[in-house]
């Protein structure tokens, strides 16, 4: 009993009271089924969904390109994404995505924990996203977005700015970084203001090519090769 005691009186770590970092379902979930498969190991990938991690990305999608993205959460939520990218010329490229994020149906209570019927919590963002090939080797680009959240009867929406580079070192190398909320939007859904907070990527893809794929050994008489 003495030391069941002295356990109660241990202090705990303290903790913020929150529910995580303001727009953290935008920096946690993926446009699409690739970069959700790389864990949203991004920043370098070119593609419609690309915009989502970095805006320069969309700048080497030498076609129009649609990525759907449909994932069922836990206690009924969904996250949907759909990207759209459509090339204006040879060095500049444009592209617009929609991303959604719901929660299932919440009990609702009073003040004296009577259930007074249920509520649901609901997050979009608007993404318009603009790449452009600055020389040969590099791609730089600027997304404009509109984020919007709503909480049972309270709604409020904020506007921000990402910016992106990619590069090319070499042909197989591509190196990206992005800067997502340089601008940060601002959320105000009745007290307390939720300000976007800054976030820094970077990353590396490196492709093998046709002619350095691995091939297994194969012997002639005399010879072997790879």
């Amino acid at each position: 009993l003495a030391g069941m005691a002295e356990a109660a009186n241990v202090p705990f770590r303290s903790r913020p009271a929150d529910g995580g970092l303001p727009g953290e379902w935008l920096t946690s979930f993926s446009a699409g089924a690739r970069d959700a498969g790389l864990a949203n190991a991004s920043t370098a990938l070119t593609g419609a969904a690309a915009a989502y991690a970095n805006p320069a990305g969309i700048a080497a999608n030498p076609a129009q390109e649609v990525v759907l993205m449909v994932a069922p959460l836990l206690a009924s939520g969904q996250y949907q994404a759909v990207s759209v990218s459509y090339p204006i010329s040879v060095y500049d490229s444009m592209s617009f995505s929609f991303l959604h994020l719901g929660s299932g149906a919440a009990e609702r209570t009073d003040t004296l924990g009577q259930s007074v019927g249920s509520f649901d919590e609901q997050d979009y963002a608007f993404l318009l996203s603009y790449a452009r090939h600055t020389s040969k080797d590099l791609a730089a680009g600027l997304t404009l977005k509109a984020v919007k959240q709503s909480v049972a009867d309270l709604s409020a929406m904020g506007f921000g700015v990402d910016l992106g580079l990619q590069a090319k070192p070499g042909p197989d190398l591509t190196l990206g970084f992005s800067v997502l909320n340089v601008l940060p939007p601002e959320i105000k859904l009745k007290e307390e203001k939720d300000v976007f907070p800054v976030s820094y990527r970077a990353g590396a893809v490196y492709s093998f090519s046709a002619q350095r794929a691995f091939l297994p050994p194969c012997s002639h008489r005399g010879s072997a090769g790879y």
